[in-house]
C-alpha cells in the first residue's frame, strides 16, 4: 500500500502520543503521587468541573463513535444518528436528576460497591466487578481497534503493531497519573480533535468555494 503520509504527520502523531505520556508523568510526580486510593481512582474528589464534563464526553465520543458512525452516516444516511439523540439527551437527563443525588452521598468508590451496600454481599460485588472488567475489556479491544484500522489504511502499519502500541501508551499514562492524567488526557485529545474536525470543515469549505469561484 502506498504511504499517504507526509514525515511531518508522523511527527505529530508522536508528538501527540508523547504528550499523553507527559501529563501521565506530571500527575505522578505532583500533587499526592497517587499514594493513596482516593487519589488514584477518584482525584480526591477534587477535579474541576470543566474538565470533568470534558473528558466525560470524550471517554463517549470514542473510535468507535468518531469512526463508526461516520461511516454508518454515509452508508445508511442521519435516521440513525437522529434515533440515538433524543435517547441519549431523556437518559443523560434522568441520570442526572434522579440517579446521580441517590448515589453520589454515598461517597462509592465504584458503582460496583453499592451492589455490596444493596445486598449486603461480597459475592454479588464480585460478580458485578468482573463482568464490568470483562465488559472493558471486550469494548476498549474493539475502541482501540478501530483508529489501528484508520492508521494501517493511511500508512500500511500492521495493525499488529499499531495496537500494542495504542495500548501500552493508554496504559502507561493511566497507571503513572491515576485519574487526574486520565482527564487531563481527555482535556487535550478532546481539544485536537476539535481543532481537526474544524480543520476538515475550513479545508472543505474552501475547496468548494473555489469550485463554485472556477465554475462562476
Amino acid at each position: 500500500m502506498e504511504n499517504q503520509l507526509h514525515w511531518a504527520d508522523y511527527v505529530i502523531m508522536a508528538v501527540l502520543l508523547g504528550i499523553s505520556l507527559a501529563i501521565g508523568v506530571y500527575h505522578s510526580l505532583t500533587g499526592g503521587r497517587q499514594r493513596t486510593t482516593s487519589e488514584f481512582i477518584l482525584a480526591n474528589r477534587k477535579l474541576m468541573v470543566i474538565p470533568t464534563i470534558m473528558s466525560m464526553v470524550m471517554s463517549y465520543i470514542s473510535a468507535i463513535l468518531f469512526i463508526g458512525s461516520t461511516a454508518e452516516m454515509y452508508e445508511y444516511g442521519a435516521m440513525p444518528l437522529i434515533w440515538d439523540i433524543p435517547g441519549d439527551f431523556i437518559g443523560n437527563i434522568l441520570i442526572a436528576f434522579f440517579v446521580v443525588p441517590w448515589i453520589y452521598p454515598l461517597k462509592l468508590v465504584s458503582i460496583f460497591d453499592y451492589l455490596q451496600i444493596r445486598f449486603n454481599s461480597k459475592v454479588i460485588r464480585y460478580i458485578g466487578s468482573s463482568i464490568g472488567i470483562l465488559h472493558a475489556i471486550l469494548y476498549n479491544g474493539v475502541a482501540m481497534f478501530a483508529p489501528s484500522i484508520a492508521l494501517e489504511s493511511v500508512t500500511g502499519l500492521s495493525v499488529m503493531v499499531s495496537l500494542p502500541v495504542l495500548a501500552v501508551v493508554g496504559t502507561t499514562y493511566t497507571a503513572l497519573g491515576g485519574m487526574r492524567a486520565v482527564v487531563w488526557t481527555d482535556v487535550f485529545q478532546g481539544l485536537v480533535l476539535i481543532a481537526g474536525i474544524l480543520a476538515v470543515q475550513i479545508k472543505v469549505f474552501i475547496r468548494v468555494l473555489c469550485c463554485l469561484c472556477i465554475k462562476s
